[in-house]
């Protein structure tokens, strides 16, 4: 089982700080979420772990063996890395689209198995009905869950997710991140969410990780968040009520 390690890592553009001495752990079966404000640092962050990015200082651990050693084709197999935003859209079909997940497995064509593994992706999120679409012919939210769906059939076992519930209604944002909670679990993957749904976040992660101006100002189980963390990190007066397990639900004070 994978576990990942984040150790003192910054990283500057251009000579501005974007993240400062960031040190937190994820082990097998256990979901990140990573919230903040806008400029925060929460998608610089997961572009340094996916190795898209260099810090400036710092280490990245896998297993206890430090990113830089990893060849591109070893870490496509370990890493799926869900972006913000991806644009471009070739003329391919959903399933061909999800099958490129498979390249770091590939040889000259598909395997059996590549194509079992696209086709179990493709039930999971319940997209039978896309399957043979064109990509460039899909909604926001049904684009969305093929871009994850990609990242899934490369069978990783870090998981990196930039807001991925962007253009999904709130039906299939509970239903992707219900998934995502549930493989994460059983197949003992190390989840990491960049996004700016606290009480999404908080419903389903197991740890919290409050980044401001890329500083960590919080980082531990969800149910030990403080509301002072939160109007501080965020700059608004908020309310935090519980619901019947205990699990913090965060909504801002209105002035009248």
């Amino acid at each position: 089982m994978v576990t990942l390690k984040i150790l003192s890592v910054s990283f500057n553009y251009n000579g501005i700080k974007a993240l400062e001495n960031v040190t937190f752990n994820v082990k097998a079966g256990e979901v990140v979420s990573i919230i903040g404000p806008n400029g925060a640092g929460k998608t610089t962050l997961l572009k340094c772990i996916a190795k898209l990015l260099k810090p400036k200082h710092g280490t990245i651990l896998i297993d206890n063996r430090n990113l830089d050693l990893f060849k591109r084709v070893e870490l496509a197999k370990l890493i799926g890395y869900v972006p913000q935003l991806e644009e471009t859209r070739f003329p391919l079909t959903v399933f061909e689209w999800i099958l490129l997940g498979r390249k770091p497995y590939m040889r000259m064509k598909p395997s059996k198995k590549d194509l079992a593994v696209v086709e179990n992706v493709i039930e999971e999120l319940k997209m039978k009905h896309l399957a043979f679409r064109k990509v460039n012919e899909l909604s926001g939210g049904e684009w969305r869950k093929t871009i994850i769906a990609r990242a899934l059939a490369q069978e990783p076992k870090i998981l990196l997710l930039d807001e991925p519930t962007n253009h999904l209604d709130l039906k299939h944002q509970v239903e992707v991140l219900k998934l995502i909670r549930e493989l994460a679990s059983k197949k003992k993957l190390c989840v990491i969410i960049a996004t700016h749904d606290v009480n999404l976040a908080l419903r389903f992660s197991d740890k919290i990780i409050v980044l401001n101006e890329g500083k960590i100002v919080f980082c531990g189980n969800v149910k030990l968040l403080k509301r002072e963390v939160l109007e501080k990190a965020y700059d608004v007066k908020i309310e935090m009520l519980h619901d019947t397990n205990g699990c913090p639900i965060v909504v801002p004070k209105i002035e009248a």
